[in-house]
């Protein structure tokens, strides 16, 4: 049981890791030059815009999940720490 659990939480560890990764990563300035051009060319740069804010409002949201959830993996590392 104490083996699963440690299995358990390496794999979320893992996890949590690789997520933290993809959002850190910074929105791929290329494809928002692309994104730019095609709305400048009709006239509508505020969209844009306001998906680039939303994209990074979701992505701080995640990050104090993600937080949460790191605080929670420790709780549970140091409750079986203690079995």
């Amino acid at each position: 049981m104490i083996e699963e659990l440690k299995a358990a939480l390496a794999d979320l560890d893992a996890t949590i890791c690789e997520i933290g990764r993809d959002i850190s990563a910074p929105i791929n300035d290329e494809r928002m030059q692309i994104v730019y051009a095609k709305a400048q060319a009709i006239g509508d740069t505020g969209a844009v815009n306001d998906v680039v804010q939303g994209v990074e409002q979701a992505r701080e949201l995640v990050a104090q999940a993600m937080r949460v959830l790191i605080g929670a993996v420790h709780k549970l590392a140091d409750y079986q720490r203690e079995l």
